[in-house]
């Protein structure tokens, strides 16, 4: 038998651009899609614990926001599909009625505060009575791997009980916030009383993925992208075969098996994609540093370069078993990186100038906060300048609008959500011309209100070489044409820049200064005007 497909939905919305909603049309395209391939609907205990179709599907939705009941219940009942809703117990109360947990205070901070309500007590026993699953979503939708054993009890077990007293139906279900789920998690779950409990691993995990258990089992995440297409590629790929577990052991063991054949290396979480041109000697000094953390997959984008030693020394990666892709014109940087974004798999993927080197650690740093932080699209470090002179940059906690629409404060070198980056197109040139691929890219997630995040305080992910003019300087004298196309490409986000102003942490002095200080007018150049001046200092001593 196959195990059945269960969906992971938050909200729905025509207006509110979030990775937690979907539009109703989507909706409605996901669900007759899979009833057209005969597959039959079930709530989520009822699939999970006792199919009865070979090609079963289950409708959830965590989280109880009103937008399930006023645009998918209209959607779903006249198709005849039930849905499952996890209910985070304490946040639907008189006292507190939306979601205001952490991470969301972005959405009221963008004025989307009336989608983040929730469903009252009644609302949900309704949906009860129209044939809906209720079941819990903890308490106060903690990350529950970071509780200690007392909390992790009173958050599994107060929230059945909670949903049993209000809804005056049994709770056999829940779903573990942000799919946070470990052994421990599992097991609590199981001492509270629950027959089946729904987790969110990777939304692609591939063909060698271990089937799903009632207590954690495997959904799929749908997420505002998903066309049919796409959608159709993630159930394919999340279909397993399945065996169900017998009455008497409804869930895997907690206790480590007797070991039998060697397990497989876990898939890298990031991609490192390392563009090069006449730099195959820094290159290795790139490679070697993205090699020295946490594994990683490593391409090397070779953009047809010229230079007989970078040609030895790509030949020497090539040899250590590192895969350098070779452009038989150049394409320039957008395009390499798409390259490399097109021959890598990992979930999350880091851009390396070929100068320049990845912090030991860093790669686990930030990767941890994209886990953290599902919503975000990517996260970054502080930078550290070495070579000519040294100096550590800070860079800003989050992603603003305001910010970026007149001055790109953020790095190139950061870790990106490949679906997020996939999107919206990746790396694109500007105009047509070189430069600010990068700002390019952070304007088009500030435009979509998208959350991106510094890794946290202390963070150090690259360092920066200075040892020359680099592409950046390059940029500077068509700076004015550059972002006069930037500001032509990104309408939406200069229509909302009251907005952005409103939510931007900068200082009312600088929110004052930055649309008159950057902007269209060049940047200061101090750093491209030294290399001038010592570039002449030295050729008037040569003469």
């Amino acid at each position: 038998m196959r195990e059945p497909i269960v969906l992971c939905y938050h909200a729905v919305s025509e207006s509110w651009r979030s990775d937690m909603t979907v539009t109703p049309r989507r909706l409605e395209q996901h669900v007759r899609g899979l009833l057209r391939l005969g597959y039959r609907p079930a709530t989520f205990s009822d699939a999970v614990l006792a199919p009865t179709d070979d090609q079963t599907f289950v409708v959830t939705f965590d989280d109880a926001f009103t937008s399930v009941r006023d645009l998918a219940l209209p959607i779903l009942e006249p198709l005849g599909v039930p849905a499952t809703l996890f209910v985070p117990t304490a946040w639907v109360e008189p006292d507190r009625g939306r979601a205001l947990w952490d991470c969301m205070e972005r959405f009221v901070e963008a004025g989307c505060e009336q989608e983040l309500d929730l469903l009252p007590w009644d609302e949900i026993r309704a949906l009860g009575e129209r044939g809906w699953e209720i079941g819990a979503h903890t308490i106060e939708h903690p990350r529950l791997t970071r509780l200690d054993d007392a909390q992790l009890d009173a958050e599994l077990q107060g929230s059945r009980a909670a949903v049993e007293r209000e809804t005056g139906r049994a709770c056999r279900s829940m779903a573990y916030p942000y799919g946070d789920v470990d052994g421990r998690v599992v097991s609590a779950a199981r001492r509270a009383g629950y027959e089946a409990a729904a987790a969110l691993p990777p939304a692609y995990p591939g063909p060698d993925k271990t089937p799903s258990t009632p207590l954690n089992w495997r959904r799929i995440n749908v997420s505002p992208i998903d066309n049919v297409g796409r959608f159709a590629l993630k159930v394919a790929l999340n279909v397993a075969p399945w065996t169900r577990p017998s009455p008497a052991q409804p869930d895997a063991p907690t206790a480590s098996p007797a070991p039998v054949t060697p397990v497989a290396t876990p898939s890298p979480r990031a991609a490192v994609i390392i563009p090069c041109f006449n730099d195959g000697v820094l290159a290795k000094e790139a490679v070697a540093s993205a090699l020295a953390g946490e594994p990683v997959e490593v391409v090397v984008v070779d953009d047809c370069s010229t230079d007989p030693a970078t040609a030895v020394a790509l030949d020497e990666l090539r040899g250590e078993g590192i895969t350098v892709i070779r452009h038989e014109h150049n394409q320039g940087l957008s395009a390499s990186r798409r390259t490399g974004l097109a021959n890598t798999t990992a979930p999350y993927v880091f851009p390396l100038d070929s100068d320049d080197l990845l912090v030991e650690g860093a790669i686990t740093r930030l990767a941890d906060r994209l886990d953290a932080v599902p919503e975000a699209v990517a996260s970054w470090g502080d930078v550290v300048e070495f070579g000519d002179r040294d100096r550590r940059s800070t860079l800003p906690l989050r992603l603003e609008g305001f910010r970026v629409a007149y001055r790109n404060d953020y790095p190139v070198c950061s870790l990106f959500r490949r679906d997020a980056l996939e999107a919206v197109g990746a790396w694109r040139d500007v105009g047509g011309m070189v430069g600010y691929e990068d700002w390019d890219l952070w304007m088009t997630f500030a435009e979509r209100w998208d959350v991106a995040l510094h890794a946290g305080h202390g963070v150090l992910a690259v360092r920066r070489r200075l040892h020359g003019p680099r592409m950046l300087g390059d940029s500077v004298g068509r700076h004015r044409r550059l972002y006069a196309e930037l500001k032509r490409t990104h309408p939406r986000l200069f229509a909302e820049i009251r907005r952005h102003r409103r939510a931007s942490s900068l200082r009312p002095s600088k929110r004052l200064a930055y649309p008159i200080v950057f902007g269209a007018r060049p940047p200061m150049g101090i750093r491209n005007t030294f290399w001038a001046v010592s570039g002449a200092v030295r050729a008037r001593l040569r003469r």
